[in-house]
């Protein structure tokens, strides 16, 4: 096994907890600020081919570099017993991205955002891994709400519609959640300076 450390591992805490918390407040911002923009794209955005398309281009890439053991990344991951497929697995990187895209013509967006999402955690829950302070665990459990969203999105998609119709008709939903992420989001980078450096 390589003694090189995988670039997820390189990841401080500090840094994880600056841009997460820097991400939500920035995104919720928005959603406060342009909530009507913001709740026409919810609604309209499952039915774009286009964004799933260039969506899912990313997935396969990132997927392609975890696969693909290639130095300068240091993002390849070790395969063990299947360390063979890897020729195989880097083929079928670009292969179902283009079936993908030419046969999955419902509800390919959520299925795409969902894949991203999961790829997505696996860095910020390596950069809090086993750390101190407790407060660590801000982390942690952003990550494994947006997996549990992911994982319905991919396995059914139709569900990210749903979500959207049922928040954007509640206007008391829709800013809850949206002030609720704005304070996470606060927290995240309070404590990313007062504990995490």
């Amino acid at each position: 096994m390589s003694s090189v450390l995988h670039a997820y591992e390189m990841i401080p805490l500090f840094q994880a907890g600056i841009v997460l918390g820097a991400a939500l407040i920035a995104g919720h911002a928005v959603m406060l600020l342009r909530a009507g923009w913001v709740q026409s794209v919810l609604l309209t955005v499952h039915r774009s081919h286009t964004l799933a398309a260039a969506l899912l281009a990313v997935d396969f890439l990132w997927i392609f570099l975890l696969v693909a053991d290639i130095p300068i990344t240091r993002m390849g991951v070790d395969l063990d017993l299947f360390a063979g497929l890897k020729p195989y697995l880097m083929l079928l990187c670009p292969l179902m991205w283009i079936l993908m895209i030419v046969y999955v013509k419902e509800q390919l967006f959520p299925r795409a955002l969902g894949l991203f999402l999961l790829l997505l955690v696996c860095p910020f829950l390596h950069a809090a891994f086993l750390e101190d302070p407790i407060t660590r665990l801000l982390i942690p459990v952003w990550a494994y709400a947006i997996i549990v969203l992911a994982l319905l999105w991919v396995a059914k998609p139709y569900l990210f519609h749903r979500m959207a119709e049922w928040i954007v008709a509640r206007r008391g939903v829709y800013e809850s959640l949206t002030w609720l992420g704005l304070m996470y989001g606060v927290a995240v980078l309070l404590c990313s300076f007062l504990f995490w450096r």
